[in-house]
């Protein structure tokens, strides 16, 4: 997924303990935090978290940076 130049590939080691995916990011010198809740019932492969969740999390940051 792409915004501004903005490249995201999510994998499961972005995932924590609690099923979280949290991505830490800096846009004009301050520092941003999105979440994203992962339902791990609908997960059946590395490509379901990408095609799932990466639309979210940038849809998050967009906000963040607009």
């Amino acid at each position: 997924a792409q915004a501004n130049n903005l490249v995201i590939r999510i994998d499961e080691s972005y995932i924590d303990h609690e099923n979280v995916i949290e991505i830490v990011f800096t846009h004009q010198g301050a520092s941003h935090t999105v979440k994203q809740q992962v339902d791990m019932r609908k997960i059946q492969s590395p490509n379901d978290l990408n095609k799932k969740y990466t639309t979210l999390i940038v849809e998050q940051i967009i906000q963040v940076i607009n």
